[in-house]
Parts: C-alpha cells; sequence; structure tokens
C-alpha cells in the first residue's frame, strides 16, 4: 500500500470558501486534495465530478481543499479565483497556492492532480489527469469506511475521454513555450511577452488546428472588448459555436470582461482556420482542445 505522510499545506495566499485550514486540523477524516488552476480546461473538465464527491461525501468525514497553483500571473489575484469558485459553483475550500510552495511539497508537476489523505494524515492514493473518478471513488469510500461512515451507492459514473488521436495539442501563446508561434498568424502591431501575445493595435491572430472544440485564455487589458471570431474566415455556424460565442448584426463575437479561459468552438471533428479579430488591445496565452 502506498503510504506516507501528507506535508502540512505551507505558504498559502489566500482562502476561498474558508478560513485558512491546516492538515494536523483534520486528523479523523479524509482529505482530498485537489491541484488546479482555473483557466486549464482538463482542470475544469475534473470540476463536476468534484462537486458531485463533495455534495455526497462531505457530511461523511470527507474533505475536499482545492489548491488552487497558477499557472499565469492574473491567477494570482484572489478576486479572480473568488469569481471562478461562484462560476463552477465550488462549495469547498480553495487555497492559493501562488509560490507553488505546496505543490513542491508534493512534488507535483502536472494540473489537474488529486491526492488523498486518510484520517492518520497519511498519503492513500494519487491520480494524475482527468480520469480515474471511479477508483478514486472506490477510495474515498474505503477510507470513509475505516473511520466508520459508510455508503451504499457511488456517484460518479465512470469517465470515457471522447478523445480523437488528431487532435491539435495546447498551443501557448507565449515565446516562453512557443517561440516559433507553431500554429499561429499575427496582423497588426503585437507584443511577444513570455506568458502571452498582446495586441496593441488593430489586427488579428489565426490559428490552425484540428479538433472538435477550442476554447482561448483571454485577458482584456485596460476595459472589457468585444473580439469578433471567425471559423475559416466567415462568422462561426451556430451549431459549431462555444458557450462563451454571441451573435450581433450577423457577426460572431466573444465578450471579454475578466481573464479567463473561453469557449469558441464547439461541433464535430474537423480542421479549419480560427481568426479572432480585434480594435483595441487584448491578451492572449492559450488555445486548448477537445
Amino acid at each position: 500500500m502506498f503510504e506516507r505522510k501528507a506535508p502540512e499545506l505551507e505558504d498559502l495566499q489566500a482562502w476561498v470558501n474558508s478560513k485558512p485550514i491546516r492538515l494536523d486540523e483534520l486528523r479523523g477524516k479524509a482529505v482530498l486534495l485537489d491541484f488546479w488552476t482555473y483557466s486549464c480546461i482538463n482542470c475544469l473538465r475534473t470540476l463536476p465530478h468534484l462537486r458531485k464527491m463533495h455534495k455526497t461525501y462531505s457530511d461523511k468525514g470527507l474533505v475536499i481543499i482545492g489548491i488552487h497553483t497558477p499557472e499565469f500571473e492574473f491567477e494570482k489575484e484572489p478576486e479572480n479565483v473568488k469569481k471562478a469558485a461562484v462560476k463552477h459553483e465550488l462549495k469547498y475550500p480553495v487555497a492559493l497556492d501562488n509560490n507553488h510552495t505546496t505543490w513542491n511539497l508534493y512534488g507535483n508537476q502536472y494540473w489537474p492532480r488529486s491526492t488523498l489523505i486518510d484520517s492518520k494524515g497519511l498519503i492513500r492514493m494519487e491520480h494524475v489527469g482527468e480520469g480515474g473518478y471511479d477508483e478514486i471513488e472506490d477510495k474515498i469510500i474505503e477510507l470513509l469506511t475505516e473511520i466508520g461512515f459508510s455508503t451504499k451507492e457511488k456517484v460518479v459514473k465512470p469517465y470515457e475521454m471522447n478523445y480523437h488521436s488528431g487532435t491539435t495539442s495546447e498551443t501557448y501563446c507565449g515565446i516562453r513555450r512557443n517561440p516559433f508561434l507553431e500554429n499561429l498568424s499575427l496582423d497588426g502591431v503585437w507584443s511577444k511577452k513570455l506568458e502571452f501575445l498582446r495586441l496593441e493595435k488593430e489586427g488579428y491572430i489565426l490559428l490552425e488546428y484540428s479538433a472538435r472544440s477550442v476554447n482561448a485564455v483571454l485577458k482584456p487589458v485596460e476595459e472589457n472588448v468585444e473580439l469578433e471570431v471567425l471559423l475559416d474566415n466567415k462568422p462561426i455556424p451556430k451549431d459549431k459555436a462555444g458557450s462563451d460565442i454571441k451573435f450581433k448584426a450577423g457577426k460572431s463575437f466573444v465578450l471579454i470582461d475578466h481573464p479567463d479561459m473561453y469557449n469558441l468552438i464547439n461541433g464535430e471533428f474537423g480542421s479549419h482556420g480560427l481568426k479572432i479579430l480585434a480594435k483595441t488591445s487584448f491578451q492572449i496565452y492559450a488555445y486548448t482542445f477537445g
């Protein structure tokens, strides 16, 4: 059995939905630590399962703590994390690990990652990435049974990854991770930064991709901004539009009012050109696909 003492949660800058918590205060309970960050699509796809687990098992001795460890600078802002917690209906505590201190204490390298800790403070299971929810729930039930609680029905359905082998890999826009801006074409005046590209004057960014869905991590610079979004140089058909796409005067666009991941395309698998046009400044950090 995989067991080692769970490191204490250290150097946390803020808490959402809770006062500060220490693991040694939770002896006698089972604990699930979810290492995540709010603009990561892989992390976001785990949240419905975590919400179900919290709703079902929190009164039986399970404590879920989200360890929010940022990938981008804007994810360090407590208000942004609070907005994300509200948006995604998270009721459990979320801690801001802005310096990656707790992340490093747990030897983590990935978003998302789940760590299950038993009533004695020992790590009993770790899982990297999406999926594995059935096995995680089995372990939760085992840990709760050890402390005298019981449950008859599991709540998480088996997870099936609807993945196409030809899907484009995550595409970063900052020159630290994508120095040659592969898959991207730019028009207009752009500043190339380590984490992001920033449009300084009117222009567009064109992405060539293969996928069913496309998300973009975007941030307004000074004020809210409407970005026109085209698929193969035409307005996005409504049956392919992502959840954040709006329509007006025959155009498809997305309203950027805070730094976040925005869903632009949802449809059948295919290869396309996705163009984002703007007349004012904004920043783009990454594209993710499904």
